[in-house]
């Protein structure tokens, strides 16, 4: 009997008998305070011992009360509760994104963006009342939006944002006040999407309006609106992650690894074929060269110089620059050239008057290719920027 009482007495946290003095008014106070919530024995050694076992097993079974914590976050213990702090707004761009970087080296991208506010009620009957608006600060910390933000945004565009809403806390340079300026925060789950001319918030699909940047491929970023997977990115900006590389794609089903990217430029710029150093033969002869899907938002850029190398005579009707002083001739002295040495080569400016979707190589022809990004007389050859530059249209 006694232990469920004690069972009882521990449900409603009856506090614990408080240790008085060896008197005798002592001891018989501590036999009242004890008898209110036990019967049992006070002489009994070993039924005390029984009932601290039952105790314990009650603390155990009951754990310690959870103490109260603040809201907000304790890098030792993860996140609390914090509510529901969203901003959602629709409305047009004032302030042009821009982008500063941080003291700790990090890339934020600020912006404003006005919604409608309200009419001051007090004038009546006024002609020239201001349009009404209410100005948002937007604060882009992810790198990936940031850049679609960049290149997408520009003064009165029409966007949709969704962020979090914070406040900026920050000492003045000059008059050393502490000031505080709220901010909708774009991090990694917030959204932003331009909206074109004629196009109606309400008949755009919520997954359009999420898709996001997609994760990193080893240690580089994927910016939107490349796209490496169904669930981020615009699948018609596909790129592939194959074991921790990037790759582009070509018509014929070559993989051609991604060297760099510039989302700003929309550019991004992959690896030349190899060249056999026995045959002078491309990597890639066999498929006749790099050629690229017409019906999608790629091309290549008129920033390659493109040499060539195992050329039929019949190249010297073309308006090449086959001459002893063509970049080619620097290129077949080191040694990723040296298989093509002594052999006709030229080398031309892939300009806009060419096609944009293919460099041909074939058999009876140019056999080998290699390209240079944005070269200058000046540069030696151990300085040339290998590489094909590809650019994209933006998707909106």
């Amino acid at each position: 009997m006694s232990s469920l009482v004690l069972r009882f007495a521990k449900l409603l946290r009856v506090p614990s008998p408080v240790i008085m003095p060896t008197s005798s008014l002592g001891v018989g106070l501590q036999r009242s305070l004890r008898s209110c919530y036990s019967t049992v024995s006070f002489n009994s050694d070993n039924e005390e011992g029984k009932n601290d076992k039952v105790e314990e097993e009650f603390d155990d079974l009951l754990g310690d009360r959870r103490e109260s914590r603040f809201q907000g976050v304790d890098p030792r213990k993860g996140w609390e509760f914090r509510g529901v702090h969203r901003a959602i707004i629709c409305g047009k761009v004032g302030q042009a994104p821009v982008q500063k970087i941080l003291r700790n080296g990090r890339t934020v991208t600020i912006f404003t963006v006005g919604t409608g506010g309200m009419f001051d009620q007090r004038i009546i009957g006024s002609k020239d009342l201001p349009k009404p608006a209410q100005w948002h600060r937007i604060a882009v910390h992810n790198d990936s939006l940031g850049a679609y933000a960049v290149q997408q945004l520009a003064k009165n565009s029409s966007v949709y944002v969704e962020g979090d809403i914070e406040i900026r806390v920050y000492n003045d340079s000059i008059s050393g006040e502490v000031k505080n300026i709220p901010e909708i925060c774009v991090r990694r789950d917030g959204k932003i999407r331009l909206i074109t001319s004629g196009e109606n918030i309400s008949n755009i699909s919520f997954e359009d309006l999420t898709l996001d940047a997609c994760p990193k491929c080893g240690n580089m970023l994927i910016p939107y609106p490349l796209s490496t997977s169904d669930n981020c990115g615009n699948p018609r900006y596909r790129i592939y992650c194959n074991n921790g590389a990037l790759e582009f794609l070509s018509a014929q089903g070559l993989y051609y690894r991604i060297l760099s990217i510039n989302p700003s430029a929309y550019k991004l710029v992959i690896r030349p074929p190899l060249i056999g150093k026995d045959t002078c033969y491309s990597s890639d002869l066999a498929v006749g060269g790099l050629r690229l899907d017409e019906n999608l938002p790629f091309n290549i850029s008129v920033r390659n110089t493109v040499m060539l190398f195992n050329c039929s005579d019949n190249i010297l009707l073309s308006p090449l620059n086959c001459s002893s002083t063509s970049y080619c001739r620097q290129y077949e002295e080191i040694e990723e050239g040296s298989g093509c040495k002594g052999t006709l080569c030229c080398h031309f400016l892939k300009d806009a008057s060419m096609t944009s979707h293919r460099i041909r190589v074939r058999v009876g022809g140019c056999s080998a290719y290699t390209s240079v990004v944005d070269i200058k007389p000046v540069d030696p050859v151990d300085k040339w920027n290998y590489g094909i530059e590809l650019q994209w249209m933006p998707p909106y």
